[in-house]
Parts: C-alpha cells; sequence; structure tokens
C-alpha cells in the first residue's frame, strides 16, 4: 500500500466525505421523484376512475330496461378484457413487467386491508379521504359494477391492470389533469398549495416528508409563487407521463 503522507490525510478524507453527501443527496432526489411519481399515477387512476364512473353510471342509469343495461354493461367489458396485452405487450415482455409492477402498486392503494381485491368500500372511503364525498357511493358502485368481470361484488387485480390499459386507449388528457387538480385544490382557490399538496398525498398513503413536498412545489412553481397554478401542474402533470411513457 503506498504511503501517505498525514498532512494529505485530511483533504482526501474531506473530498470522499463530500462525495458520500453529494451520492446520498442524489439517491434521496431519486426516491422523491419516484414517490411523487407513485402518486401522481394513483391521482390519474382516481381521476379517471371518477371520470369513468359518471359516464357510465349516467348512461346506464337512464338506459330503458335491464335488457339494455346489460348489454351496455357486456359492450364495456368487452373493450376492457384483454387491454393489458393489447397496450402493454404480451406477458412477459419488459414493458408489460413494468406496467404491471406500477399498478400493483397503484392497486395497493386502494386495496388497503392487501386481501387481493377491491370492494365498494374500499373506493367509497378512498373518494371521502380526498374530499369527494358527494355521489362517493353512487360512484364505487358503479365502478365496481362495470370492472367486476367475475361477478363476485369486487374488483380483483387481473381487472384492475386491464381497465387502467384501457385508459391509455381513450383518455383526455387536459380534462383528467384539470380533475386531478381540483381533487388537490381543495378550497377552489386555482392555486394549489404545499398544504393541500401534503394533505391529498397522504391520504393515497404516500411517505413523503416536508421537505419532499416542498420540492415538488418549488419544481412546480415556475414564476416564484410558492403554489402550483393550473398550467404550471400541467406541465408537471406533463413531464410525468412523459416519464412513465419511456
Amino acid at each position: 500500500m503506498a504511503y501517505v503522507h498525514p498532512a494529505c490525510r485530511f483533504p482526501l478524507l474531506q473530498v470522499a466525505n463530500i462525495e458520500l453527501l453529494r451520492k446520498n443527496k442524489v439517491v434521496q432526489e431519486v426516491n422523491r421523484k419516484q414517490r411523487t411519481q407513485k402518486s401522481m399515477r394513483a391521482l390519474r387512476l382516481l381521476s379517471a376512475l371518477r371520470s369513468y364512473a359518471k359516464k357510465h353510471d349516467g348512461s346506464v342509469g337512464t338506459a330503458a330496461g335491464h335488457g339494455h343495461k346489460f348489454h351496455a354493461v357486456s359492450r364495456c367489458r368487452e373493450v376492457i378484457h384483454g387491454a393489458a396485452v393489447r397496450v402493454y405487450g404480451k406477458p412477459g415482455t419488459a414493458n408489460y413487467i413494468r406496467r404491471r409492477h406500477e399498478f400493483k402498486e397503484a392497486f395497493a392503494i386502494f386495496d388497503r386491508e392487501s386481501n387481493g381485491h377491491v370492494r365498494v368500500e374500499n373506493i367509497q372511503s378512498l373518494f371521502e379521504l380526498l374530499g369527494l364525498a358527494e355521489s362517493a357511493e353512487s360512484a364505487a358502485r358503479a365502478i365496481v359494477a362495470e370492472l367486476d368481470v367475475d361477478g363476485r361484488g369486487s374488483v380483483e387485480f387481473e381487472e384492475f391492470f386491464d381497465w387502467t390499459a384501457a385508459q391509455h386507449e381513450d383518455v383526455d388528457t387536459h380534462a383528467l389533469t384539470r380533475d386531478i387538480f381540483n381533487i388537490i385544490d381543495r378550497d377552489r382557490s386555482e392555486d394549489i398549495t404545499a398544504t393541500e399538496l401534503r394533505d391529498t398525498l397522504s391520504s393515497l398513503g404516500a411517505v413523503m416528508s416536508p421537505e419532499d413536498i416542498m420540492r415538488t412545489v418549488a419544481d412546480a412553481d415556475h414564476d416564484g409563487s410558492g403554489t402550483i397554478g393550473f398550467h404550471e401542474f400541467e406541465a408537471l402533470m406533463r413531464k410525468h407521463m412523459k416519464a412513465e411513457s419511456m
């Protein structure tokens, strides 16, 4: 081993400590972005579920007769069935495996009892936690009725996975982003505060420190107002959607 003069050891230790700090900061930043990404994915799914429930609950509810209702539900299920393979590729491919893992994490937000399926009360309680108590029960019932292919009265992960894939085939990105923004912006001020973002993400089970929240707001806050306006939030969502499509 080469001899190092004692006078040179202290600077070398300083350099090593600085490098270690840099690596730790990089790891922390990557973890923060992953947690934020996971939460944004859950919000997109929640918004899509709510929109889907409104659309299909209304159309089914006004249909004339049970026969028409049955055929409407059957058509929806035909579109959903097998969507994961159509959109993400065959099971075993890298994209399919990655998407399945991502949506398993999202499914766990709804399946808080970890029993492998989601019931009406699970979806209803999540809506209520996010301040969406109005029509929460009817929306939750409509969602389960549409997605429950096997008729067990609950949504299994495979049904959920097919449904999420089907949404990629027909989604209004602007309307989805506006709905998510409204979910977070609880005081309807047209600005998302750090507190509103923290409360919403906490309701979804996201574990984020105050520093994480402030950094996320700072990343999106281009005008320096300390809050996130709709256009800033739209840019943030585009960034997250782009990252997910890679």
